[in-house]
């Protein structure tokens, strides 16, 4: 979460890339609003609208198993 331009939560992409690593996932890859780096270019639709007003305070993460 943002606020004011502060982090408030220790929930990162980088946190995020270890705990998926972890657990066995890789081709860990930080990725845009509505963009996918799969096969399955129709996976951005399950991307909720309301990321278009929570952009700045949201990221993206894709990995494989």
């Amino acid at each position: 979460m943002l606020d004011y331009n502060y982090t408030r939560t220790p929930f990162t992409y980088e946190f995020a890339e270890e705990v998926l690593r972890r657990g066995g996932f890789s081709n860990v890859r930080r990725l845009a609003y509505r963009q996918t780096a799969s096969c399955h270019p129709q996976i951005v639709e399950l991307d909720s609208w309301e990321g278009d007003n929570r952009k700045q305070e949201s990221f993206y993460v894709e990995a494989t198993k």
